[in-house]
């Protein structure tokens, strides 16, 4: 519990130079050294942070086969796919897509 006087202005001396020194355990031995100081930011690095930058639209890859590609998703996907050198799955048959679509949504095979 706090005293019931106020401290003397030695002990608020002691209070502020231990907190200066980083407030250690004093139950612990450790070389008495000062606190570091906190890390100073650069305000123009930190607003060149990707996250503050505006979005900005990226250019759809060149691509060996651009017949598959329907949306600009898929000049992405397809890059990624000749630099591995796969090939795209051909094209699902309706009946397959619809029941890969019904499992999705129910996790039960239609009956």
């Amino acid at each position: 519990m706090p005293p019931k006087a106020s401290l003397t202005p030695q002990q608020v001396q002691h209070f502020e130079q231990w907190v200066k020194l980083g407030a250690p355990d004093p139950r612990i031995e450790v070389a008495a050294t000062p606190a570091k100081k906190a890390k100073t930011h650069d305000l123009a690095a930190d607003q060149n942070w990707w996250a503050f930058r505006p979005v900005v639209e990226a250019t759809a890859p060149e691509v060996k086969q651009p017949t598959w590609v329907r949306q600009r998703i898929d000049a992405f996907m397809l890059k990624e796919l000749e630099t591995k050198e796969l090939t795209p799955s051909p094209k699902g048959h309706p009946r397959s897509l619809l029941l890969r679509t019904y499992i999705d949504l129910t996790g039960l095979r239609p009956s």
